[in-house]
């Protein structure tokens, strides 16, 4: 039986999860032979990391990477991948050694110029993400949502009782709040139930709008009561005494969040999201979306909101003063955050992305047959009559021992590595003048010197790089589509900046309690984690000087304020020291600090955005108007549709279902279950 060819351009998350997919059973991989063609020397797109052998064996990031516990697709498919690596590798890790569950975070807030910290925190939970996930349900969301909103009469302890004014408001708050102790939350998760149901009875779906709008409105009246009797100053004291069933806040300010939920189950039901879906909403930007239904200044610029803005990289060009977060993807990652996650609402990996991610993918697809090509840039693609013909590219290295016969793996400590640097024993030539993945080229500038057929070399196609590297090879695709056309022309990107600065002070004494990660700080940095525990991986100094932490920082950047090592030196000295106040005093900082910065502004590199009024333009996985071409990444439309691991892996399952028919169910896929 011959096979079908499979040629999978890129070596991202989406490629991978196609590959994977496409290889998952034995009956699968006889029929099809997957190749994987990827330019540089290692895999995981903007995943990808690499040990520095030169500087202590160094983890060096892309950026901070951090799963999410709703991340569902993904550890569906690690899970397997992990179970089946143990079997394949002898450097394999056992998947609770690789995944650290992490529980807390810190949003900043900016407040007329004094910066405050609010933490975070989720509970556990006794599933594990992947592992039969529970379906992002409209009753469930409304249920949650009223219950955080009615449940802040329960805030209200003994010690912040002065805080109650004693005049109307607070008679009228304590009324409500008497009603809402026994408020009949099931009662109105079926009537939200009702609203699920495609074409529900016009009377009963307009009796199920009718009780629960009458329901928002009368805690609406909860809430100004609430704010006549708190002082909103002082409402810190309230966060006592909370239920399981709300994150826990601390420090925040409650009515915000009360009102933000408020906010959204209102506009939730008068925008008939149930059957509509998130998409209806994605031609407004998030904040305009909750100001639309009635979110005043204190919710729509509070920092909860803003965090998910940071969380998305969402601010155009890199620009802080420019957010821009399509609504329906912002609402909808939001509440699968908080309403589907498992275990932990965020998952560390310990170690380098490239080992803990795309090495066991390597080792377990390598097993299955699957082969990879390293050094291939893709620069052309041809097309007829409605048919990928060919795909062009540049060797950007010869491989002594033949195109698909390089090893990109070295062993440190234990485990299988992604080096920072290509390894020039097996490569010509000998010394590349530049080394990275998406510049560096062998045999002159524009050459191409690969060319694959169809039906010689492939018989379908998956390209799954991002639009900004794949627009000069797609140009014949463009003329010939008018979908490529709109999708190239509407796809948003934005560089990124990243730094990892190792400290000769431990965590606790830079000041760095805040759970761990904080976010919604002063760009371009915005985004801190404290990823002390991966140091243990690293040699010691050679000069025997002590590292005590590792922070990794990151966010959005722009390259009209210069380039990575200028920015992060301006920022260092005017605003490390408020999120870190350990720091030393920029006068008595060592001579030399440790410190690893890379500035994304390679094609490949590019963050991608999902601003308002771009989401539609997007192409689904087998949308792309030629038969034989698939297409996969987090820039596709794919349920998810924003820059995350989660939407590249859902996008290349999606990409492998539309040529194998597997997996059938893909998690996420449809709005609510």
């Amino acid at each position: 039986m011959t096979k079908r060819r499979i040629a999978i351009i890129g070596g991202g998350p989406g490629a991978l999860a196609a590959a994977y997919e496409l290889s998952a059973t034995p009956d699968l991989r006889a029929k099809y032979a997957v190749s994987i063609y990827t330019a540089g020397w290692r895999l995981g797109g903007k995943c990808a990391s690499g040990r520095n052998r030169d500087a202590r064996w160094r983890n060096e990031e892309h950026g901070l990477h951090v799963l999410g516990g709703f991340y569902h697709n993904t550890f569906a498919i690690l899970n397997e991948l992990y179970d089946a690596w143990a079997t394949t590798s002898r450097h394999a890790l056992a998947f609770d050694e690789a995944f650290l569950p992490h529980t807390a975070f810190t949003v900043m807030e900016n407040r007329r110029g004094a910066w405050r910290s609010v933490r975070v925190t989720f509970p556990r939970t006794d599933g594990s993400p992947g592992v039969n996930p529970k379906p992002l349900s409209l009753p469930l969301v409304f249920q949650r949502l009223l219950s955080w909103t009615a449940g802040l009469w329960g805030a209200r302890s003994d010690s912040a009782g002065k805080h109650f004014a004693s005049g109307a408001g607070a008679v009228a708050f304590e009324a409500l709040a008497r009603r809402f102790s026994a408020a009949p939350l099931e009662e109105m998760a079926l009537k939200a139930d009702v609203l699920m149901v495609a074409e529900p009875p016009v009377a009963m779906a307009q009796a199920a709008e009718a009780e629960l709008g009458l329901y928002i409105a009368d805690i609406e009246a909860l809430l100004h009561a609430a704010r006549d009797g708190v002082a909103l100053a002082d409402v810190e004291a309230m966060t006592a005494g909370r239920d399981d069933h709300r994150p826990g806040v601390h420090g925040a300010d409650w009515l915000a969040l009360a009102g933000l939920a408020l906010t959204v189950a209102r506009g939730l039901l008068a925008d008939r999201v149930a059957r509509r879906g998130f998409d209806s909403l994605n031609h407004l930007d998030a904040r305009a979306w909750l100001v639309r239904h009635g979110a005043g200044p204190r919710i729509a610029d509070s920092c909860i909101v803003a965090s998910g803005y940071h969380y998305a990289f969402a601010f155009v060009d890199g620009d802080p003063r420019r957010p821009d977060f399509a609504a329906g993807v912002a609402l909808r990652g939001l509440l699968r955050m908080f309403f589907t996650y498992e275990d932990a609402v965020f998952i560390h990996m310990n170690g380098g992305m490239g080992e803990i991610f795309a090495t066991p993918f390597y080792e377990v697809l390598r097993a299955r047959g699957v082969d990879f090509h390293f050094f291939h840039k893709l620069t052309n693609v041809t097309a007829k009559a409605g048919r990928v013909t060919a795909l062009i590219g540049r060797r950007q290295a010869i491989v002594t021992r033949g195109p698909g016969a390089y090893d990109p793996l070295v062993a440190h400590s234990g485990r299988l590595c992604w080096p920072s640097a290509p390894d020039l024993d097996q490569i010509e030539p000998p010394d590349p003048s530049d080394q990275t993945e998406d510049d560096w080229s062998y045999g002159g500038e524009g050459a191409d010197d690969f060319t694959l057929l169809a039906d010689r070399d492939f018989d379908d196609v998956i390209l799954a790089a991002p639009p900004a590297a794949l627009a000069p090879a797609a140009k014949a695709l463009a003329r010939q589509s008018n979908a490529w056309r709109l999708m190239l022309a509407a796809s948003a990107t934005t560089p990124t900046l990243a730094a990892q600065i190792w400290h000769d002070r431990a965590p606790q004494v830079l000041g760095a309690a805040y759970g761990g990660i904080a976010t919604a700080y002063e760009a371009p940095l915005s985004t801190w984690a404290d990823m002390s525990m991966l140091m243990d991986l690293e040699l010691p100094r050679a000069d025997g000087r002590p590292l005590a932490a590792l922070s990794y920082f990151c966010g959005p950047a722009s390259v009209r304020h210069g380039d990575g090592a200028q920015q992060l030196q301006h920022w260092l000295a005017r605003h490390a020291r408020r999120l870190l106040p350990g720091l030393p005093e920029p006068d008595n900082a060592p001579e030399e600090v440790e410190r690893h910065v890379r500035f994304n502004t390679n094609p490949s590199d590019l963050y991608v955005l999902s601003r308002a009024g771009t989401i539609s333009a997007r192409m689904a996985c087998d949308q792309t108007g030629f038969s034989n071409l698939f297409v996969a990444g987090d820039w596709t439309k794919n349920g998810a549709d924003v820059g995350a691991v989660e939407a590249a892996v859902m996008s290349g399952r999606q990409a492998a279902r539309a040529i194998c028919g597997s997996p059938r169910a893909i998690y996420g896929e449809r709005d609510f279950d």
